[in-house]
């Protein structure tokens, strides 16, 4: 199985959170599979979880330090609609995870909540009968959160590890569901891609682990396109998941990327930021308006 760059800061481990926080999945309920199942299900698993405890080495790094004003604020009132909802949870899950990397436990804690107020708004258990309430661990450090040291976020992240393959396979096997990991992965990638250019940008183009973690954005981006790739060929799901607006955002910067092969500077953060924030921003507005099949 191959694996994806293991520099960048933050972005492929929140993967690793977003469709794990929901705890238990059955297989009940599910409707027929649609007919790009087992291409989904190909591209799910070159999927690999990173642990925890890689990316709080960013709290080291002296040129970067935690930007509050570069969150979304962590209110999922904003997200009215099913396609907002979705996105806004990939957005609370990424800002989540940031938080964390720089050891802000609080701060993440009130996006994880968030988060999960969100995913009892969507029809997930109807989906694929899952169990939306959070783990112990999770209902712990939501009580106190200052209390959990790295090494217990690790352990949860670990337990979190363990679900991940599962939970993927079982979303793949209905629209809805395939429908729900696009939104998701897609609104992770381009939030990542805007906090990581930002550390760059604050950096002034210095920091090592900035500049490898904007550059490691290449691999995660093409794994959101290979996602998006598989309902591709179905027109109507096309139009429903917006494929083509999606691309549209995130095939210049994956282009970019590649061209300047990890040697990025400053200005190439702040190209890579001026393309990146009109659709962060409606992301975290929840302005989106769902798309229905012609």
């Amino acid at each position: 199985m191959p694996r994806f760059n293991r520099t960048s800061l933050f972005s492929f481990a929140i993967l690793v959170i977003a469709l794990l926080a929901f705890g238990g999945i059955s297989e009940a309920g599910q409707e027929s599979p649609p007919l790009n199942i087992e291409a989904v299900r190909q591209v799910l698993k070159q999927y690999s979880p990173a642990a925890l405890t890689e990316y709080i080495v960013v709290r080291k790094d002296k040129l970067v330090s935690f930007q509050s004003s570069a969150l979304a604020k962590p209110d999922s009132s904003v997200f009215k609609t099913e396609d907002a909802k979705r996105m806004g949870m990939g957005l609370l899950i990424a800002d989540g995870f940031y938080c964390l990397a720089f050891g802000k436990n609080a701060e993440a804690a009130k996006y994880y909540e968030a988060y999960y107020r969100l995913s009892r708004e969507l029809p997930l258990r109807d989906l694929a009968n899952i169990d939306m309430k959070p783990s112990p661990a999770m209902e712990a450090f939501f009580k106190d959160p200052t209390k959990m040291s790295d090494a217990d976020l690790n352990k949860l992240d670990q337990e979190w590890n363990r679900k991940v393959i599962a939970n993927l396979e079982i979303l793949a096997a209905s629209t809805d569901g395939i429908h729900f990991a696009v939104d998701l992965f897609y609104a992770m990638e381009i939030e990542s891609i805007y906090l990581v250019a930002q550390s760059v940008i604050q950096s002034d183009g210095k920091s090592e682990g900035a500049i490898a973690a904007l550059a490691g954005e290449e691999n995660n981006i093409k794994f959101v396109e290979k996602l998006m790739a598989a309902v591709h060929t179905d027109p109507s799901q096309r139009i429903v998941f917006e494929i083509s607006e999606k691309k549209a955002f995130l095939t210049p910067i994956v282009n970019l990327l590649k061209k300047k092969a990890g040697k990025l500077s400053k200005a190439d953060a702040k190209e890579v930021l001026k393309m990146v924030a009109p659709e962060r921003k409606k992301i975290a507005t929840g302005i989106l308006v769902e798309k229905k099949a012609k």
